[in-house]
């Protein structure tokens, strides 16, 4: 699953905005589209707490998909689209101190 954060020029249509893709290597047309059609089901069943939130998430469908409970495709929808509109802030890391020879500086 990936996903982005719209900024100003995509503001047209408000909320999550889902697209999903599934590539050959995975199947036969119908297998690709159950996965797909599986795919969406699970994510409109998800309750979706940040609808507000302004962002475009792809999912990439996988073969493992089709033989997935559907309780758990749920489960997973719902923590991965949580993951991509609150994404956990990083620690700051510590600013390199001049000459440690870490950084390409020389130490003398």
């Amino acid at each position: 699953m990936q996903g982005r954060s719209r900024n100003e020029s995509d503001q047209a249509i408000a909320g999550i905005r889902v697209g999903f893709t599934v590539t050959k290597k995975v199947g036969h047309a119908t297998e690709r589209n159950r996965i797909r059609r599986r795919l969406k089901a699970a994510v409109q069943a998800a309750t979706l707490d940040d609808a507000a939130a302004d962002v475009d998430i792809v999912i990439l469908g996988r073969r493992p998909a089709l033989a997935a409970d559907f309780a758990t495709l749920v489960t997973d929808l719902q923590r991965g689209i949580r993951a991509v509109v609150r994404p956990r802030t990083r620690r700051p890391e510590p600013s390199p101190v001049a000459g440690d020879g870490r950084h390409g500086t020389p130490l003398c």
